[in-house]
């Protein structure tokens, strides 16, 4: 279910970026952009746990949000790598014919969105794996 709302992220990402070819490019562009995020993701959760073998959190409920910082740093990471891939290979590098207003507000609502799912279904007792 994450793996299809990330592809469905990534292409809503990158349709600002690459619309030139309609929208069947950007969504396969943009769906494997969104497979690697949401396995980014699953990465940050994983460092989220690491720092939490060095630094405890107080409560579950600062865990969680650790937990959803920590998925959504690697979202922001990928994410921002995806969209200057894409943007430097058409080739052009003007910030406006890049749809630079409209993918900045799509990376903020993907980071938010990325937010919120992670803190929705990080685990309420950290687990040592």
């Amino acid at each position: 279910m994450f793996a299809a709302l990330g592809a469905a992220a990534g292409a809503a990402a990158t349709v600002p970026v690459i619309g030139v070819g309609g929208f069947v490019v950007p969504a396969v562009v943009g769906g494997l952009a969104g497979l690697f995020i949401g396995a980014g993701a699953v990465a940050g959760g994983h460092v989220a746990l690491a720092t939490d073998r060095m630094l405890p959190a107080r409560s579950v409920r600062l865990w969680k949000h650790r937990f959803a910082a920590c998925s959504t740093a690697a979202v922001a990471l990928l994410a921002l790598g995806a969209m200057t891939w894409a943007m430097a290979s058409t080739g052009d590098t003007s910030l406006d014919r890049a749809g630079f207003p409209t993918s900045a507000v799509v990376l903020v609502v993907l980071l938010i969105a990325s937010h919120v799912c992670a803190y929705t279904v990080a685990p309420n007792r950290r687990e040592s794996t």
